[in-house]
């Protein structure tokens, strides 16, 4: 599913959607070129934790070493 945000610079603001994959991934705004992260998931501008990363791998069924 895609995701919508507003561009983080204030002089700015529009709306803009990106790729589901682009979330983690920097991206530029195509109306400013302000650069931002895309979200990992709803309400979240940071990368996901060493910890998070294990515990989606576990839930998918990776082994732990």
């Amino acid at each position: 599913m895609a995701v919508t945000m507003i561009c983080p610079n204030l002089g700015c603001r529009k709306t803009i959607v990106a790729p589901d994959g682009a979330r983690g991934r920097l991206m530029r705004c195509a109306h400013c070129s302000q650069v931002f992260m895309v979200p990992i998931r709803d309400g979240s501008s940071e990368p996901a934790t060493a910890d998070e990363t294990n515990n989606q791998k576990d839930k998918s069924g990776s082994k732990k070493h």
